[in-house]
Order: C-alpha cells, then structure tokens, then sequence
C-alpha cells in the first residue's frame, strides 16, 4: 500500500545520488517513469526504447552537439543492457519478497527491510552510471553549462512558487498527487487513507521544503563547479563533486539534516504501517495483481536478452 509509495519514494532519492543536471542519466528513475502509467506490453517496449527517449530528452535540456550524442548513445545502450541483465531479475525477487512481507501487519524488520531495498537497488543503479554522468558533465561546453544553471533555476523558482502557497492548498495538492499514484496500485483511495495523507503532508511540509532547499543548493554547488571549467582535466574533479553530493544527500552530517532525516523516517514508517493497517481487502488484491504484473515484466525483459 503506502509500502509502495514509500519504498519507491526512496529508491528514486537514491537513483538521484549521483545524478547530472536535474537527474540527468538517472537511469532507474527514467524507467520508472517511462513504465509507471503504462499497461504491461506498453511498459515493455518503452522500456526498450529507454535510451534512445533519454538521449533525446537529454538532447532537449541541454542542447548536445553531434559528438557528444555519438559519445553518449552508446553508454546509455550499456547502462541499460547492465540494468536489463543484472537488475531486473533482482528487481522481479525482491517484488515477490514485498508481496509476502504485505500478507501481514507491518513490523519494525519490514519497515527496516523496505528502506535498505530502496537503497540498495537505487545506490546500485547509481554507482554504475556514475562514471558516464561524469563524463557528460565533463563535456559540456560554457553555453551548456549555462543550461545546465537555468534548469537549477527554474527548480528553486518552483520551490519559491510551493512555498509561497497558502498550507492548506499545498496540503491538498500534494495529498492529489499522492492519491492519484496510490490509484495506480490500489485501485481506490478511501476517505480515512486520504486523511492520513493529508496529515502526513501538513506535518512534514517544513521538512519537505527544507530537503528542497538542500537540495537546490547543491546544484548551485555544481554548477559552480562546472562554470570552474570542464573538459578532460576537470572529469576527476567533476566525479569527486558528484559523489560529495550522493554522499550528502544519503548520509548528512549536520545536526539539522540528521534530525530532519531522522524526523522523515519516523514519518514514512508510521504513514506506511497505518495506511497499510487501513487497506481493504479489495486493494490488496489490486495491488497484489499489480505487483505480480510488474514481477512478470521484469522477468521476461531480464530473459529476452
């Protein structure tokens, strides 16, 4: 149920460690966003079609000159054809592991065991498709870099626009989002799971923002480095940038971000454990067929290799 949500939730902030411009090359992530809305067959042709759709969408970000989508193409077909090989078939275990672990109330070890998943499967994907990111990074010419500036802008505008908002609308607009990819799984949303949704955004709003915040400036921080200069010279500097901020991101050492990360996990067990607790019989079932559909096309794209 919430499981879900929040399994996946983590899982995309670890794909994100060691991401380039706005998630460029987050390969899981990308397919996870390719597959989420689509029926099964549809899931897997797009995920066939993954790195050819991210190369163009990397290509409209950030304006990529012939040489660099030559340099590119076939790294994004490696990344992929390591993820079909190696991930999948691990992905398509660790479902059956979450089905069962969803037969019962949740306790402490589930909760335990889904956010070690997440990470484990995000900081895997990651750490392949880091040396790649680098390199792209690395490539880029001042005007790309400029690009790159402009897209970390536009987020902290967007944080500024969400923050300006009166609580209560955010509150309701981030329980829509969540209630609409609840749907996905669940089939339905019940008025007593939307309130636990609701609660959970108004009291984690100030946490949310400031992980934002955090967030938006780290890119500052790589942008900075990126106007410092790029080119072969800069690629080890550039790599060593991207793993501080993977670093950071997942393993803080303020006082404030370990509290607050402390706080949001607090938050995410005790949102999953009730949503969980509150789930009908009907929604298992849903989400249970779900999860099977997605096991299978796990399965077979892993074997048509």
């Amino acid at each position: 149920m919430a499981v879900v949500r929040g399994q996946a939730a983590r899982a995309g902030a670890a794909q994100a460690r060691w991401a380039g411009p706005r998630g460029g090359l987050r390969l899981a992530l990308v397919a996870a966003l390719l597959l989420g809305g689509a029926g099964c067959s549809t899931r897997k042709i797009a995920y066939q079609l993954a790195p050819r759709f991210l190369l163009s969408w990397l290509d409209s970000k950030l304006d990529l000159s012939r040489a660099q989508k030559a340099a590119l193409k076939p790294k994004l077909v490696e990344a992929f054809a390591w993820h079909r090989r190696s991930e999948l078939p691990l992905y398509a275990t660790r479902i059956d592991e979450l089905r069962a672990r969803l037969t019962h109330s949740l306790c402490e070890d589930d909760l335990r065991w889904f956010r070690a998943t997440g990470e484990d499967l995000g900081g895997r994907t990651a750490e392949h498709v880091l040396p790649a990111a680098a390199e792209l990074l690395a490539s880029l010419t001042p005007a790309q870099v400029e690009r790159v500036a402009r897209l970390a802008g536009e987020d902290r505008a967007e944080l500024t626009k969400k923050q300006a908002m009166p609580v209560e609308a955010w509150v309701r607009e981030a329980t829509d989002a969540d209630v609409k990819s609840m749907k996905r799984w669940i089939g339905s949303v019940q008025p007593a799971q939307r309130k636990l949704l609701e609660d959970h955004q108004r009291r984690t709003r100030d946490d949310h923002f400031a992980a934002w915040q955090e967030r938006t400036a780290r890119m500052d921080e790589l942008v900075a480095r990126l106007r410092a200069g790029t080119g072969p010279a800069a690629l080890a500097g550039i790599t060593d940038e991207l793993k501080r901020m993977g670093e950071a991101s997942a393993h803080p050492t303020a006082p404030e971000a370990v509290a607050r990360h402390a706080r949001q996990e607090a938050e995410g067990n005790a949102l999953m454990a009730a949503f969980h607790g509150l789930a009908t019989p009907a929604q298992r079932k849903h989400l249970d067929e779900e999860l099977v559909s997605w096991r299978d096309d796990f399965r077979e794209l892993a074997a048509a290799q």
